[in-house]
C-alpha cells in the first residue's frame, strides 16, 4: 500500500510519483481487447518510452483485425514476458563458457548445451525452474476488476499482489482493486484518462510527449467507446479532447475507415445471420439476438467479428429499452447489454448474471453453457427485472411445438401490461 505521506495527494499525482521511481513497467488491458483498451495501453507505452522507461503492453487475447492499422501494435503482447519461461540452470564451474543449440524435430524441441573449456555437463548439475516476471510497476487500463484480465491474472496472481499496481478506468463497476485507483466514471473512455496522465507527465518532466501516433491511439479509444460519438456516454469533454487530438495530428479519417468502413466478407455474412434472428419482446421492451458456434462455423468468421454488432442491434430496435446480444465462445456464453434510456441500468441487469459495466452498456459471462440452452433462462431474468420496473404481471410459460422429426422448439409467451388501480381508503 501507499505510504501515508502520499495519501493526501490526488491519484494522478500518486501515479506520477510511482512512475518516477519505476524503470520496468507492465501495462495491461482487459481480455478481448477493444479500441479503448488497446489505444490507451499503447498511447501510454509510447509516452513512457519517451521518458526512457522499459515498458511492455499486453492483453490475454489478440487484438481484433479492425485495429491492425494502429501504430506500435507490434508492442502489444498476449503474454507477460518471463512469466511462462522454463529456466534451465547449469553451473559453469571450471568451464570458461557454454554454447547453446536447439532444433525442433517432429514437434519436439531439443536443446543442446556444449561446454567451452571444461568437462561435459551432467544431468545432476541441471536445475529447472519456472520463469518470473520482474516489473517495478503494473498499470491496468480499462480493466474494472481482476477477472477481466483473463489468463494473465489466472496464471500470475502473485505478481499482482507483490508489485505496485495502478488502476486507470472509467467503468462504474470498477472495484478499486489497486493501490492507486484513477477512476472517473464521467469519462467516455479510459483513453481520456490516459491523455490526462500524459499531459501531467509533460508538465512534470517539461518534455513534449504527445505526437501524431499517440494522438491517433487516444482518439481511437474515444471513437470506439463512444460509437463515433453516437453513444449516450459521449460528453462535451469528449468532443473538446477529440478536437485537440486532431489538432495534434490524430488521423481521424484513418480510424473511421478501418473501424467502421472496412469489414471482411465473413463478418458481413455473420452479421446478416445475427440480424435475421432479431426477436422483440414488446411488453418487456427487450430486443435480442444470438451468435452460435454454428454461425461462426458457417460464415468462417473469427469470434471478434461481433465487435460493433450490439450497436447495429441498437439501430434496429425501435421501442426497445434493453438490447441483448448473446455469443458463444468455447464453452462460455457472453452477453452484451445496451439500454436506450437512463431509466434502465445495463450494469444492474448484468449484475444479475455476475457481470457489470456502465449504466447504459454492460456485459456478463456464463461459464459451461450453450446459447441454445441458456437463452430462455437469461430472458426470464431480464423479463422479471423489466416487469418490476414497468409494473407488469410477469408470467412466462413454455409452449412446445412438435416438429416433423419429433423434436421441439421452446418459445416464450409474454403477457402484456395490466394497469393496477388501488382504491383509496
Amino acid at each position: 500500500m501507499l505510504h501515508s505521506n502520499k495519501l493526501n495527494s490526488t491519484p494522478l499525482q500518486q501515479i506520477v510519483n510511482l512512475l518516477k521511481t519505476s524503470e520496468k513497467i507492465l501495462i495491461l488491458g482487459h481480455q478481448n481487447p477493444d479500441g479503448d483498451a488497446v489505444g490507451s495501453a499503447l498511447a501510454l507505452l509510447l509516452a513512457l518510452r519517451k521518458l526512457n522507461k522499459n515498458v511492455l503492453a499486453a492483453s490475454a487475447d489478440a487484438v481484433p483485425k479492425t485495429l491492425d492499422f494502429l501504430p506500435a501494435l507490434e508492442n502489444f503482447e498476449t503474454a507477460i514476458a518471463g512469466a511462462s519461461d522454463l529456466v534451465i540452470s547449469l553451473p559453469l564451474g571450471g568451464r570458461k563458457d557454454a554454447e547453446v543449440f536447439h532444433k525442433i524435430d517432429d514437434g519436439v524441441l531439443k536443446i543442446a548445451v556444449r561446454p567451452v573449456g571444461g568437462a561435459p555437463f551432467t544431468f545432476d548439475e541441471a536445475k529447472f525452474t519456472a520463469g518470473e516476471a520482474d516489473f517495478d510497476l503494473i498499470i491496468c487500463v480499462d480493466v474494472p476488476d481482476f477477472p477481466q484480465l483473463g489468463k494473465l491474472f489466472e496464471t500470475n496472481p502473485n505478481l499482482f499482489y507483490e508489485t505496485p499496481l495502478i488502476n486507470i478506468d472509467h467503468h462504474a463497476s470498477n472495484t478499486g482493486y489497486a493501490q492507486v485507483n484513477f477512476v472517473d466514471t464521467t469519462a467516455a473512455s479510459s483513453s481520456e484518462l490516459v491523455l490526462r496522465l500524459i499531459k501531467t507527465l509533460e508538465s512534470e518532466e517539461n518534455k513534449k510527449l504527445l505526437d501524431e501516433d499517440i494522438a491517433t491511439l487516444v482518439l481511437t479509444g474515444i471513437i470506439t467507446d463512444t460509437g463515433s460519438f453516437q453513444n449516450s456516454n459521449t460528453t462535451p469533454r469528449s468532443f473538446e479532447v477529440s478536437a485537440d487530438l486532431i489538432e495534434a495530428g490524430a488521423r481521424q479519417q484513418e480510424i473511421i475507415q478501418h473501424v467502421y468502413k472496412t469489414k471482411q466478407l465473413s463478418t458481413l455474412k455473420l452479421w446478416g445471420r445475427v440480424l435475421s434472428k432479431i426477436e422483440f419482446d414488446e411488453p418487456h421492451r427487450i430486443v435480442w439476438s444470438s451468435v452460435s458456434a454454428d454461425d461462426f462455423a458457417a460464415t468462417e468468421a473469427p469470434e471478434n467479428s461481433t465487435d460493433g454488432l450490439i450497436d447495429e442491434l441498437l439501430s434496429n430496435a425501435p421501442g426497445a429499452e434493453v438490447v441483448l446480444l448473446l455469443k458463444q465462445k468455447g464453452d462460455v456464453v457472453s452477453g452484451s447489454l445496451r439500454t436506450t434510456t437512463p431509466a434502465v441500468s445495463a450494469s444492474e441487469i448484468a449484475g444479475i448474471f455476475g457481470g457489470g459495466g456502465h449504466h447504459r452498456a454492460a456485459g456478463f459471462k456464463i461459464p459451461n453453457a450453450k446459447v441454445s440452452t441458456s437463452v430462455e433462462e437469461i430472458l426470464k431474468k431480464i423479463q422479471k427485472y423489466q416487469a418490476k420496473r414497468l409494473d407488469l404481471i410477469h408470467e412466462t410459460h413454455n409452449m412446445e411445438h412438435e416438429t416433423k422429426d419429433g423434436g421441439g422448439e421452446i418459445q416464450n409467451q409474454k403477457v402484456g401490461k395490466e394497469n393496477k388501480k388501488k382504491s383509496k381508503k
